[in-house]
This record gives structure tokens, C-alpha cells and sequence, in this order.
């Protein structure tokens, strides 16, 4: 009760200072300062509850009330630092208000939009990286909200913080844990960039959560809905081989079937938006770009080699051999939902360590979902909570050196 009442009011103290000044910015020494330290005392108080809360005493509903307080509190706020969220807005009323499409037309031409000087942001200029999935969804609110803003806004940070909850059902579905329930509802770095800021993170990770919980069950259910979260965001694509090896498993008709149904699924989403392979030309650009914050094993490779794109490529093959060995080892597994969730941490984990050509700190949230997953298993345990801790460290860092060193 008492990290949750000394969070709560360092969560509020970052709302009503955003409120205040309109939003925080990163490049101003003051709000850095406020964010930094907020962020550093938060996850002190994070782990100190974790070592040392008695878990067979400690009450589901409290921690779940906890959870729920936290993401209510930034409901009615835009944003705190990141303004995102307007990017996704703009991004995916570019067809529905505008009849163009999104992948080939950026916001910029579209300067005769109402919203247009609220809505702008540095991403304006650029077509779009989301997936169809989520500018269909984006696409609806708004047609439903039209010109409206606070309408918008209120629903998408709605439609984000709604799927935060339900991940949080999820994650003690799936686990029965409260360790993994409190490391994964009251982490702050979620906390503030998937309910403060708000990211297509949340639903990226609701669509995979929901893929564990039913796989097993319904292995065909299962693959579509991880190919729904691939259709949200691209980066969950690296755990397909998981589910093929597990689709071959259970027999050649279902992997048919799930295979038909994930291809349909794709045609659909796409359809509207179709244009030819170039429709992809912005996304492989992006991927094969350079940006300050790189995966650190890229960064640290040019420092030694001298050569970002040599570096590039000796990471990507790193990855390539790790997602070899990773599938290899789960294919002479049993293939349980406990190898499933670890390979896919353990892979997620090297993704942002190798593959990655920009990595900000919202990014590092699945991890912390998979690794509150794995706590609950004790050969994993350890690894797990070492995978937390990382994205903790590393996303001060990146507040500091990527947001207040540009």
C-alpha cells in the first residue's frame, strides 16, 4: 500500500506539471530533471516492493486496483512528453477524411484539415509505419469523431488504455502469478509511456497476450491473432517460427487452416490500402535507416568498426543465427506455453539488442511483459527479472542521451 500511494503521487505530480505546462519536454532541463528522477525513485520503489512484499499474503484485487488506479489517473491527458498519440491520430484519418492513402500521402498535404495545426508533429512529413490493422481501427474512431479532438483524443487514449487493463488480465491469466501480475501492471516504465504518453504498444501486446492465452487450446485462433498483432506493428513477426513449429505439431490440417486464414486476414487489412510492393518502400527504408538510438549491439559495433552498415549487417546476422537456434531448440522441446513465452523473451530480448535501427524507450515494454511471464518458472526466474532490470537502466539512459542530447 505504501509504494502504491508513493507512486500514485509522483504520478500525479507528473500529470498536473504536464497539464500545466501544455506537455513536458525532454529537451527542457527541468522537466527532463522531474522525469529522470521521477522515473529513477519509481522503479527504486518498483524493486524494493518486489524483493520484498510477502507474495502468498499479498491480495490479487489490491494489486489489480493498484493497476487500475495508475492507468486512470492519466486518462485525461493527452500526453505527458511524447505526443504520439496525435501522430496516430492523423495517420489513420488520412483515408477515411481524406480518401488518400496513408502509405503513399503524408499528413503534411493535408495543411486544409481543421486539426492540422494541433495534430502536426515531426512525423507529418513521413507516410506511415503502422499496420493496416491499426489505421483501420484509428480509421473508425475517426469517422465516428470527425473534427472533434477532444472526442479523438479521449477515445484513443481510451482505446489504448483500455487494452493496458486487459493485458494486465492477461498477463495473470496466462501466469496465475502475483509476482508476474505487480512486475508487469505497476512497472513504471509502462505505466507512464503506455497509459501517460500512450502507444500502439498496448494493442501490439493484447493481440500477443491473447495469442499465448489460447493457443494451446486453439492453436488456429492462437496464429491469427499473433498475425493481428504483426498487422498493429511489424516486430512481432520475429515470433512466427514459435507458432509454425507449433502448428506442425498438431497436424498438417490445422497449420493449413491457420495458414489460409492469416493470409486472408492480410489481404484484407491491405486491400484498401494496395498500391503495389511499394507500399512497403517507407517501412524497408525505415528499417535499413541510421538514427542516434540504434540496438546497442549496432552502436557498439560502429564505435569498433568504424562502419554502421558493416555493424548493421554482423548484428542482423547475430540474430538470424540466434532465431536458428532458438526455433531449433523449441522444434526438440515439448512445445509448452512455459517454452513458447521464454524463447520468445529470450528472442525479443536479442531483437532489441541486435536488430533494431532505432529503438525508443516504449519499445522495451513487451520485454517486460514476457519476462513477467517467465517469473513464475524458476529456471527463468532469474533471467527474467535480469531482462526487467535491463529496461529499466536502459530506458533512462535513452530518455537522457537520445531525448535531451538531439
Amino acid at each position: 500500500l505504501s509504494f502504491v500511494l508513493f507512486s500514485e503521487l509522483i504520478y500525479l505530480f507528473l500529470f498536473f506539471k504536464a497539464r500545466d505546462a501544455g506537455a513536458l519536454s525532454l529537451h527542457n532541463d527541468q522537466h527532463m530533471m522531474w522525469v529522470i528522477m521521477s522515473l529513477f525513485v519509481l522503479f527504486v520503489g518498483y524493486f524494493l516492493a518486489y524483493r520484498f512484499v510477502n507474495w502468498p499474503k499479498q491480495g490479487v484485487k489490491t494489486i489489480f486496483t493498484a493497476a487500475i488506479l495508475f492507468q486512470i489517473t492519466f486518462l485525461f491527458i493527452p500526453f505527458l512528453w511524447s505526443n504520439d498519440l496525435y501522430s496516430y491520430i492523423f495517420s489513420s484519418r488520412i483515408m477515411p477524411i481524406f480518401g488518400e492513402n496513408p502509405y503513399f500521402v503524408p499528413y503534411d498535404n493535408f495543411v486544409q484539415d481543421p486539426l492540422f495545426a494541433q495534430l502536426k508533429t515531426i512525423w507529418a512529413g513521413h507516410t506511415v509505419l503502422y499496420g493496416p490493422l491499426f489505421l483501420h481501427i484509428g480509421g473508425l474512431v475517426n469517422l465516428l469523431g470527425q473534427n472533434n479532438l477532444a472526442f479523438l483524443t479521449l477515445t484513443f487514449k481510451s482505446l489504448f488504455i483500455g487494452s493496458n487493463i486487459l493485458n494486465i488480465f492477461l498477463v495473470y491469466k496466462i501466469s496465475k502469478s502475483r509476482e508476474a501480475l505487480f512486475l508487469f501492471s505497476l512497472n513504471p516504465l509502462m505505466v507512464l509511456e503506455l497509459a501517460g504518453n500512450s502507444h500502439t504498444e498496448s494493442i501490439l501486446l493484447l493481440l500477443l497476450l491473447l495469442s499465448f492465452s489460447v493457443l494451446y487450446k486453439k492453436p488456429i485462433s492462437g496464429f491469427v491473432a499473433l498475425i493481428a498483432s504483426v498487422l498493429v506493428k511489424y516486430y512481432s513477426l520475429i515470433f512466427l517460427p514459435f507458432y509454425l513449429i507449433h502448428l506442425v505439431k498438431r497436424g498438417a490440417r490445422k497449420l493449413i487452416v491457420a495458414l489460409v486464414l492469416g493470409v486472408l486476414l492480410t489481404v484484407g487489412a491491405y486491400l484498401p490500402f494496395w498500391d503495389g510492393f511499394d507500399i512497403f518502400s517507407y517501412l524497408i527504408a525505415y528499417y535499413n535507416g541510421q538514427y542516434i538510438s540504434p540496438s546497442l549491439g549496432i552502436y557498439i559495433g560502429e564505435m569498433f568498426l568504424g562502419s554502421y552498415n558493416l555493424s548493421f549487417q554482423i548484428n542482423t546476422f547475430i540474430f538470424l543465427v540466434v532465431v536458428l537456434i532458438l526455433a531449433y531448440k523449441f522444434w526438440l522441446s515439448k512445445a509448452r506455453i512455459k517454452e513458447l513465452i521464454f524463447y520468445s523473451f529470450f528472442l525479443y530480448w536479442v531483437y532489441l539488442l541486435t536488430k533494431s535501427s532505432l529503438i525508443l524507450s516504449w519499445y522495451l515494454i513487451p520485454l517486460v511483459a514476457l519476462g513477467s511471464l517467465c517469473v513464475e518458472w524458476r529456471e527463468h526466474q532469474k533471467l527474467a527479472i535480469s531482462g526487467i532490470i535491463f529496461t529499466s537502466i536502459y530506458s533512462i539512459a535513452l530518455y537522457f542521451f537520445v531525448r535531451y542530447l538531439l
